[in-house]
This record gives C-alpha cells, structure tokens and sequence, in this order.
C-alpha cells in the first residue's frame, strides 16, 4: 500500500507546487512529476522482465531482444520506446513524457529554465503522469494496518475505501480529485511552443546581421556556409599548404554536395515550422519543437557567443580611444 500511496502523494504534492505558480515551484513540480513518470514506468518494465524470464522455461519468445532490455534498465528514453512498443503507452504520451523529461534534465543539471513554455508544459506533464498512474500502477497491495497512520489518512483523504478494501477504481477516483483545479488549455502549449521558437530563430538572424557589420545577406550566407566548411576540412587543407584556389575549390564542392548543417534558407525553413506548431495538437507540437530545438540550440548557443565576443572587441576597442584621448589632453 505504501507504494502506490507514494505515488500519488508525489503527484499531490506536484500539483500543490503548480497551484503556487512560481518559477521556482514550477521546476521543482516538473521534477516530481518526472521522477513519477520513470518510477511507474519501471515498475511496469521489472513486472514485464520478470514474467517474461518465467515463460523462457516454457520455450516462449520476448517481444525485445537483450539489447533494447538492457537498454531500457538503464536509459530513459528506452524504457518509453520499449513500453511504446509493448502497447502500455502511446506514442502522444512518450512524446510528452520524452520532451518533459529533457526540460526536467535540462533545469536539474544545468539551470536552463524555459520560461515561457515551463507551466503549460508541466501541467500536461501532470495530467500525463496521473493517466499512467491509472495505466501502469499495479493493482497489488497490502492493506494498511491499524498503526499506518498516513495510509489510513491517504484512504479517507481521497475516499477510496470500500470496508475492508479500496474500490477497483481507486485510481481513477483519485486522478479525478487531483485533477480538480488544473485545467489544461490544448492550445496554450502549442502556441507557447511556436512563440518560443520562433522569436529564437529571429533572434538569431538578427545576431548574425549584427555582427556581419552591413554585409548582405548572400555575404552573410556563404559566411556561414565557409566557416562550417572550414571547421570540418578547411582547416586540414590550409595546414597542407593548399593554396587559396585549391581553398576555393574544395569549398564549392563542399557546398555544391550541401553538407552545410546552417543556412539562412533552414533557418527560415524552421521558422516556418515553428509558426505551424501553434495548429498542432500538444503532443506532436512538442514532437516538433523537440525535433527543431536539437538541431537549433547548438548553433544558436554559438552565434550567442560570437555576439558575446563581437561587444567584447568593440568595448576594448572604445576602452582603447578613450585612454587615447585621455593621454592627448
């Protein structure tokens, strides 16, 4: 009984934190909620080992090789594409349970908060968990006894008892009591998902003018495209004393084959995308925006820091005019 009393009072717990609303609270409700989510999905997956090993002596086949078990003990991600797979999970809920997981990783590791998507995404993530708590939550318990008192308070707090037993549908009674006062809003997420990106990607074209100094945007573009090329093989022909013809060269073909990962043509391509996400349903809008979001962030992060390092240079250089000017009087 212990056990899935725990479970609930985490995510009771959760939604006290979502009702206070703050940043902080936020963050550490998705943590909650998180920590749920891999606890049952666990639980289901040590059940699902365990009978299989029993039917091997009777000559049965798993549905998962050795490999994805082994991977789903350890990883995250693999235990919802393995449950995903086993049917105890939908592809709508990994989705929401893989991207949640991420920004839960993100907060708890390396402090990144994304702020405007961080409460319509936790409160999706709560109505996911308390769906899998009726899903995956095992129906086998102990009663507890006269002396446990919290369980005895758990039982009457969400009216679950039924004399000497809890109802067959305590899960659901309890969901629905825990869901009382959170109200999810289908469109709030999606829309917070394509303002989030979009205003990223701008952003982030908006630097790269910056600190081109008034090139255009063809300029621009093939800069972009020569510096990959140089970080990837430039580099290796410069240091074989390739002149800058056969330099020249292996760059159009380089590019000519599109192997240039940035490009203001997919930056606006993705832009477009994430202007799309608003029309989507929760979990594919966060399919997509996860899908853009890995292939963005990195370059997003290092144009950030060649803003950082651009300003840097100007304030030395006007550092530099200004002791000048101060030695000339």
């Amino acid at each position: 009984m212990e056990r899935i009393r725990l479970v609930f009072e985490q995510i009771e717990e959760a939604k006290r934190l979502l009702e206070d609303g703050s940043i902080l609270k936020l963050r550490l409700a998705t943590i909650l909620l998180d920590n749920v989510a891999e606890i049952l999905m666990n639980r289901e997956l040590r059940y699902r080992f365990a009978w299989d090993d029993r039917g091997q002596f009777l000559g049965k086949q798993n549905a998962y090789s050795p490999e994805e078990r082994k991977n789903a003990e350890r990883r995250f991600d693999e235990k919802v594409r393995l449950l995903i797979r086993l049917g105890k999970l939908s592809k709508d809920q990994g989705a929401v349970i893989d991207a949640c997981h991420q920004f839960r990783s993100e907060m708890f590791h390396v402090e990144q908060i994304r702020r405007p998507i961080l409460r319509p995404a936790a409160v999706l993530l709560f109505h996911t968990v308390i769906d899998l708590s009726d899903q995956l939550l095992s129906r086998s318990y102990m009663l507890p006894g006269p002396s446990e008192k919290e369980s005895q308070a758990f039982i009457q707090r969400f009216g679950i008892g039924k004399g000497f037993l809890l109802d067959d549908e305590f899960p659901k009674k309890i969901g629905a009591v825990l869901r009382a006062g959170i109200s999810f809003n289908p469109s709030g997420l999606p829309a917070a998902l394509s303002e989030d990106l979009v205003e990223r990607v701008d952003q982030t074209l908006t630097n790269l003018k910056y600190v081109s100094e008034g090139s255009s945007e063809q300029q621009i573009d093939r800069q972009l495209r020569y510096s990959q090329f140089w970080r990837t093989e430039g580099y290796k022909l410069a240091e074989a004393t390739a002149g800058e013809k056969l330099l020249a060269e292996a760059f159009d073909k380089w590019n000519s084959n599109g192997n240039a990962q940035y490009t203001l043509s997919r930056l606006r391509k993705w832009r477009r995308t994430a202007e799309l996400i608003v029309s989507c349903p929760a979990p594919m809008a966060l399919r997509h925006y996860c899908g853009i979001d890995k292939k963005f962030r990195p370059f997003e992060e290092e144009v950030h820091e060649t803003v950082f390092q651009f300003e840097e240079h100007i304030d030395g250089l006007i550092e530099e005019e200004r002791i000048r000017e101060s030695m000339r009087r």
